[in-house]
């Protein structure tokens, strides 16, 4: 699956991670996600996956993937995972 308009791709050199950013209508980044394998496929259990919100265009709030910080989520399934 390619990268849609509002997502970039970014290959972390330093830390040897795979990075992705989802950006909303305002150009805020929503998601951020990390692999720690390079390689990994948007599609594989193996992302760490951040959600923001934001207050009248301030960041207010990152919450993780169902409240976890583990590499175990799909980067491509972002959307469905609850954010409290």
């Amino acid at each position: 699956m390619g990268k849609r308009h509002t997502e970039t791709e970014v290959i972390s050199r330093n830390m040897g991670m795979k990075y992705r950013a989802s950006y909303n209508s305002d150009n805020q980044v929503e998601y951020e996600g990390w692999a720690i394998n390079p390689a990994s496929a948007e599609g594989d259990l193996a992302w760490q996956i951040v959600k923001h919100t934001y207050t009248s265009g301030n960041q207010t709030e990152s919450n993780w993937a169902n409240n976890s910080d583990d590499f175990k989520f799909s980067w491509t399934l972002k959307a469905t995972y609850t954010y409290a």
